[in-house]
Formats: structure tokens, C-alpha cells, sequence
């Protein structure tokens, strides 16, 4: 591990928790539970960190005052998340309309995404948009793309999802086949009040 800390993972899957048990990493102790009912006692960690979760929540209020419970007093809570502004910047979206559509109801904006968790007892300290390496290639970032596991390809039907595939790998084709392909994300970091 990086920093060489315990680290508590919560999964909702137990298909997921599974696969990451299997996982060697000593420092990290998996639990099953989800964001509206975490499984720790109260002020248990200094730093709550969810990545590409918040826009999957049912319940955001509910899962802030459980964040916050668990929080300690000086504790933070770091969301890396994609937002609706970059959505035209996903080569593969631009592909799959339907799954463009359903990304921009779902994904919420920088603003909302703060507006929501400063409504509760968290403070914003820093924002930044990363471009993360999604894949060393394009033919790489094709043959992620055609697994299908990105939530937005899973929710649309299997002809759009073929028609799409065929639209992406004409696009690929014309890309330089070894240029790494980067996606923006977003990183808000918060300090509980």
C-alpha cells in the first residue's frame, strides 16, 4: 500500500467483495454494506474516499449523514466522480447516444455535486479535474469499451450497444493506435464541519 495505512473497503456486491478478497492486499479489511448503512461504528476513520460511486446513490442525503457519522471530528471525505460537463469529452459516449443520454440524467454537475454534499456537514477545500489514463492505446481503450462494463453501456439495449460498437471501432481505426488514451474525472475533497 501507498501509505502504508489499514484501509476498510465497503462493497454493496457480494459478486464484487468476492473478486476483491481474492485480491492479495494486506492492509485492507472488506466489508460488506453500502453508503446509506456503512458497517463501522461511530468517528471509526479519518478519511472516507469514493470513486465513481456518488452518482450510483439512491439516497445522497442519507449516505452524507452516514459518511459523517463515521467520520472523525478532523476527517474528510474525497469523491472522485465523473460530472456532466466532461461527458462530451468521453470519446466512446459521443459513440453511444443512448448511453450519453442516460449519463447526462444521472451524472450530476460540479455545482450540484457540491451544493449537495455542502449541504450537509462537509465543507469544500479543493476541486480538481485529473486526466486519469483509462487505457494505454486505443486499441487497448476498444477493447475495454467492448467488454461492456461501464454502467452507462450496461443500461442500454443490445442493438444500440452493437450499433454503437461499430461507430467506435471506425473511430478507433482512424486514431494513432499506440496514443494513450486519458479521461478527465473529477476530484472534490471536503472537511467535515
Amino acid at each position: 500500500m501507498t501509505f502504508e495505512c489499514p484501509v476498510i473497503g465497503v462493497e454493496p456486491s457480494s459478486a464484487m467483495l468476492s473478486i476483491a478478497m481474492s485480491q492479495d492486499a494486506p492492509n485492507v479489511e472488506w466489508k460488506q454494506g453500502e453508503a446509506e448503512r456503512i458497517p463501522l461504528q461511530d468517528e471509526a476513520v479519518d478519511l472516507v474516499f469514493m470513486s465513481q460511486v456518488f452518482h450510483h446513490l439512491d439516497r445522497p442525503g442519507q449516505a452524507l449523514r452516514e459518511i459523517n457519522r463515521v467520520l472523525t471530528p478532523a476527517g474528510y471525505l474525497a469523491i472522485r466522480n465523473g460530472t456532466r460537463v466532461h461527458n462530451k469529452d468521453l470519446a466512446w459516449l459521443r459513440l453511444f447516444p443512448g448511453a450519453r443520454e442516460n449519463e447526462d440524467e444521472r451524472t450530476p454537475s460540479q455545482e450540484e455535486l457540491k451544493e449537495s454534499v455542502c449541504a450537509g456537514s462537509f465543507e469544500l477545500t479543493s476541486q480538481q479535474t485529473i486526466h486519469q489514463l483509462f487505457a494505454a492505446s486505443n486499441d487497448e481503450y476498444f477493447e475495454k469499451i467492448s467488454q461492456r462494463g461501464l454502467s452507462a453501456l450496461i443500461m442500454i439495449g443490445d442493438e444500440a450497444f452493437q450499433n454503437g460498437l461499430q461507430r467506435f471501432q471506425n473511430w478507433v481505426k482512424a486514431q494513432p493506435r499506440s496514443q494513450p488514451v486519458y479521461e478527465p474525472v473529477d476530484l472534490f475533497i471536503f472537511r467535515k464541519k
